[in-house]
């Protein structure tokens, strides 16, 4: 599952990158505030 989210300037490097996890109730993730713009599901190839 892929989540990207707005490109808000700002945005500190600990919040994005591949494989990143952050609690929801992170203190600079509510402060950034971001707000989700894509999700997709990938399957993979058989």
């Amino acid at each position: 599952m892929t989540i990207r989210f707005g490109k808000k300037a700002g945005a500190p490097r600990s919040l994005s990158g591949d494989g990143v996890k952050i609690a929801s109730d992170n203190a600079t993730l509510v402060k950034w505030a971001p707000m989700v713009t894509e999700i997709g599901v990938n399957f993979p190839d058989k």
